[in-house]
């Protein structure tokens, strides 16, 4: 991709706040989050620690988690459900607790 080593091109202004992003999620929604090494972990990192109206029953999609950004706390709260075809070891203890 030849716009990356563009020096015109002000590839920050392309970035969101993962603050922004959680501010848009709505009840309910189906989120897929990246895998394995393109996990966005400050995004699940800043999802994880915010409580709000707006983040009640979200269904989090990930083919594998290999980071420590979903935590075993964030899914003990109702207002997540993961579906994962591998967990790690991250969501163990939610998975012998019958919530991923």
């Amino acid at each position: 991709m030849p716009w990356r080593n563009d020096p015109k091109i002000n590839w920050q202004r392309l970035l969101t706040a993962p603050e922004a992003i959680v501010g848009r999620i709505r009840p309910g929604m189906r989120i897929f989050l990246g895998t394995g090494l393109a996990e966005p972990r400050t995004f699940v990192r800043t999802l994880m620690g915010t409580s709000g109206a707006n983040l009640d029953d979200l269904e989090l999609i990930q083919l594998v988690t290999l980071s420590d950004a979903i935590s075993p706390q964030g899914l003990e709260s109702q207002k997540f459900r993961l579906k994962t075809f591998f967990p790690g070891r991250a969501a163990a203890s939610a998975i012998t607790a019958g919530r991923v």
